[in-house]
């Protein structure tokens, strides 16, 4: 069984791959990420100038609430939770935050609210 430290390891491993990714694109604007162990709140950030347009972007927004985790937001093609479950957790163990807690029980997914 996949522990909150584990959690912490490979949530922090997929928010760097894509951001890795989405910083050799060409793009106006660099991804970050965001680690606070404490809280157990992890993000990826999008910010940069285009023209005369600042932009400031969250596409990836997961917490580890409870021993769950949540995935709060997830503006990816792939999917977060794809590649969560792509690297052994547990579909019971994922709760997708950004439905709404009537949708949960027919997404096979956590559904704790």
């Amino acid at each position: 069984m996949d522990t909150p430290l584990n959690y912490r390891t490979i949530i922090q491993a997929i928010l760097q791959e894509h951001a890795d990714y989405r910083n050799s694109a060409n793009s106006p604007y660099r991804s970050r990420i965001l680690v606070d162990e404490t809280r157990d709140n992890y993000a990826l950030i999008d910010s940069g100038w285009e023209g005369d347009r600042y932009f400031h972007s969250t596409p990836i927004h997961i917490e580890i609430i409870d021993g769950l985790i949540w995935i709060q937001n997830d503006e990816t093609e792939s999917g977060v939770a794809r590649d969560l479950l792509d690297r052994g957790i547990v579909q019971q163990a994922i709760v997708l935050g950004f439905r709404h807690p009537k949708v949960r029980p027919h997404t096979g997914f956590a559904i704790a609210s």
